[in-house]
């Protein structure tokens, strides 16, 4: 079952919502490895380990800072969504679906044209992972931007179509 995108325009802004179709992989390494990392994380203050050894307590830390980023990537594998919004002005590019987000922000008037990717320089474990990549690009200041990482060629055609005619109109 193929997860369709949403399209919601009206005559301010057009919002593209397109879901995270999330490698099983990927889910069950990440998730597994929150799961025991919160269990392990569990016996070691039950036990009191924590409170006898005060010197593991920078390295719990971090190994916990660790589980919270692949827990993000769990999250963004499951249920991550982007939100792409278009209004006079900028072109917003949001996350949702995990923890900690930031929105990247670019100015309209710095962007020509949208396009379907038909390469990037993106690795490939930064794709399969959800950090990079995508199958619409535009340039930002001489340097390709990317969203869309789970859309095939016939969506992305139609949301390239949909952002170009909605930055024509714009222009006017």
């Amino acid at each position: 079952m193929e997860r369709e995108f949403e399209i919601i325009q009206n005559d301010r802004k057009l919002t593209l919502i397109i879901p995270r179709k999330g490698d099983g992989l990927i889910i069950v390494l990440t998730g597994t490895w929150s799961a025991m990392w919160v269990y392990m994380l569990y016996l070691q203050i039950r036990d009191g380990f924590v409170f006898q050894y005060p010197e593991v307590v920078w390295g719990l830390a971090f190994f916990t800072l660790l589980c919270f980023f692949v827990f993000n990537v769990f999250l963004w594998h499951v249920r991550g969504k982007e939100k792409i919004t278009l209004d006079g002005v900028h072109l917003k590019i949001e996350k949702h679906g995990t923890l900690l987000t930031a929105t990247r922000k670019y100015e309209l008037n710095l962007i020509d044209n949208f396009e379907v990717a038909t390469t990037d320089n993106v690795s490939w474990w930064r794709k399969k992972y959800g950090f990079a990549g995508g199958s619409i690009s535009f340039d930002y200041w001489d340097r390709p931007e990317y969203f869309g990482q789970t859309l095939n060629k016939r969506q992305a055609t139609e949301i390239v179509s949909s952002l170009n005619q909605r930055i024509k109109n714009h222009a006017q």
